[in-house]
């Protein structure tokens, strides 16, 4: 049951040689700064590119926790430019109004070939005649870029409106960050088509068990101790739950491509 864990550096203060372009590990105390506020710190921040960051995630032990933290974040006063999830607990994306209502939209033409314009006509007459005022802007801008996708890298002489919807039926059901992944691709002719800011930064609250094999460009752990084993249970012994929370938690923190 060991698990031989690599050796992290960390530190409880920045190095004074220390820019914004090195990859760290900073562990503080929690008596000493709020999750929120180091949160706050992080959207500051920029990556190599100088950018700020288009994804991070903030981990929990629970999704009691999860949620809690959605309430707060909530509270704060973030730009514009952010937008919130919370992974898996969110309906399908073509289960959203938005996107819904688009799929309605198309679906009299299902086996039908799809037209070279179809782009211009979802930017036309579809955002003229069926988007409505209260209507979510950034579920319509990541369905535009699943749009721009499709006609960059999908689609081909013989595609149909079928194609198409099950393109986005696809992307619907994951929840690995691909939606975002396109969005980022995609972001800046969002912007100038539509002459307008647009989110560039996604937070995504989870749980520490949920991140296995996915990554982030920073991460932030707060405390969490909720159902923290203190005594053993079953077969395992309490040195064995000590070393898989400590699996656990390292596979959590390297999930960072940055911070």
């Amino acid at each position: 049951m060991d698990f031989p864990v690599p050796p992290l550096d960390y530190f409880q203060q920045l190095p004074e040689d220390w820019t914004l372009n090195n990859r760290y590990v900073e562990i503080v105390q929690a008596q000493d700064v709020r999750w929120e506020d180091k949160l706050l710190k992080l959207l500051a921040e920029i990556d190599e590119s100088d950018r700020p960051y288009s994804q991070f995630a903030v981990m929990f032990r629970t999704n009691n926790e999860v949620f809690r933290a959605y309430a707060k974040i909530k509270q704060l006063n973030l730009p514009p430019c952010v937008r919130i999830r919370i992974q898996g607990s969110s309906a399908n994306f073509n289960r959203l109004r938005e996107v819904h209502e688009f799929l309605l939209w198309i679906k009299p033409n299902m086996g039908h070939p799809l037209p070279e314009d179809f782009l211009q006509r979802f930017r036309g007459e579809f955002w003229n005649t069926h988007v409505k005022p209260a209507w979510d802007t950034f579920t319509l801008h990541t369905l535009e870029t699943l749009l721009i996708d499709f006609f960059h890298r999908e689609r081909q002489q013989t595609s149909s409106y079928s194609d198409l919807a099950m393109f986005i039926n696809e992307f619907a059901w994951r929840d690995d960050g691909q939606l975002n992944k396109i969005y980022q691709l995609h972001r800046e002719e969002i912007a100038n088509y539509h002459q307008a800011d647009v989110a560039h930064t996604e937070i995504i609250l989870t749980t520490i068990h949920r991140v296995k094999g996915l990554e982030y460009d920073a991460v932030l752990i707060p405390p969490s101790y909720y159902n923290l084993a203190v005594r053993p249970s079953g077969n395992m012994t309490f040195q064995d739950m000590l070393y898989e929370e400590r699996r656990v938690w390292y596979v959590a923190m390297t999930r960072a491509k940055s911070d």
